[in-house]
């Protein structure tokens, strides 16, 4: 039969009893229930509450105000909300006690973005591949977005590691090699988000309407981005070629770039005019902007393909968008 010891502001623990009929001797250490921690976020520039999401050694565990406890296991914990910058709590509560905070989340630095205008543009491309049609007009709500894809430097500041095939590159050179959905929490950390599949184009087309952005003939693109035919196989540092007419450099070659959207080969002909998200569900994640491995003429802007979240690539990295505080 079970044995179970219990006593306040401690776990149960449980054993079997092997021998019921003769004399037995147990001894069982009993553990302390972990501490209880109970949080609230608000906005340092403002005061008022935020519904920030809850981390315990990078798992989400829900939304302040939360209140939960704190294993001694546990390493890291974290609040995250988009455009606030990521906070980490250094404070435990001590085993079997309770201690509440009020967390002041400050905002999402901006250094580094550009802001993109509202506006409207078709998206797509007539003579494209099946995928880029059919061209449909699209309006989006201003947003911010990188200047430039990250860096290698810049993820291991935040995520304290180099994915990076082509580490011998440089710091200055983008990361590579990096999954969706570490492209994702990199983002999320700063307080930023992917962009949007539609966000990406607009940003890149920068107002113009010619198949490769930067002119009607793809021999425009050698001064805007690395391709296969000037890159010498490998990826190169950022800004290093012409920026766009928005101010945005590599839209187009060095790496190419997760969004945020799931991938639909017919998505084009449901996504609606305001603000599209991408298709519902899917298994990939779509790709924009073409790489240093392509050729020129395989990299129209409207370019787009698919990937698994969990698939790396030495020809894919990311940049970073963000909401525009009203």
């Amino acid at each position: 039969f079970t044995v179970t010891l219990r006593r306040e502001g401690y776990l149960d623990s449980s054993f079997q009893i092997q021998n019921p009929n003769g004399s037995n001797y147990y001894k069982s250490r009993l553990r302390e229930k972990p501490g209880i921690l109970s949080l609230k976020a608000i906005s340092t520039r403002t005061g008022k509450a935020i519904p920030a999401k809850v981390y315990l050694n990078d798992m989400e565990k829900g939304k302040t105000p939360w209140s939960g406890p704190i294993p001694p296991e546990t390493k890291t914990i974290a609040l995250r909300s988009p455009g606030y910058q990521e906070h980490l709590i250094q404070d435990r509560p001590k085993p079997r006690n309770k201690l509440a905070l009020t967390i002041k989340l400050d905002d999402v630095d901006t250094r580094g973005m550009g802001k993109v205008k509202t506006g409207c543009f078709e998206m797509g491309n007539k003579a494209g591949k099946k995928n880029e049609n059919p061209v449909h007009k699209v309006c989006l709500k201003h947003f911010l977005l990188d200047f430039q894809e990250v860096t290698q430097k810049q993820y291991h500041q935040v995520m304290g590691e180099e994915p990076s095939f082509f580490a011998v590159c440089g710091q200055d050179c983008p990361v590579e090699s990096i999954s969706w959905k570490k492209a994702k929490t990199y983002c999320e950390k700063l307080g930023k988000r992917l962009p949007t599949e539609a966000e990406w184009e607009y940003a890149a087309r920068a107002g113009s309407n010619n198949k490769w952005g930067c002119g009607i003939l793809s021999v425009c693109l050698g001064s805007v981005a690395w391709t296969k035919d000037n890159s010498n196989g490998r990826p190169h540092p950022v800004r290093q070629k012409k920026s766009n007419d928005w101010g945005f450099f590599d839209m187009q070659g060095n790496v190419a770039e997760w969004t945020a959207d799931w991938y639909g080969d017919t998505y084009y002909a449901f996504s609606p005019k305001q603000n599209p998200k991408g298709a519902n569900g899917g298994v990939s994640r779509v790709v924009r902007g073409g790489s240093w491995a392509e050729e020129d003429e395989d990299m129209p802007i409207s370019t787009r393909g698919g990937y698994d979240p969990s698939f790396r690539e030495t020809m894919i990295g990311f940049r970073c968008a963000a909401d525009v505080k009203e």
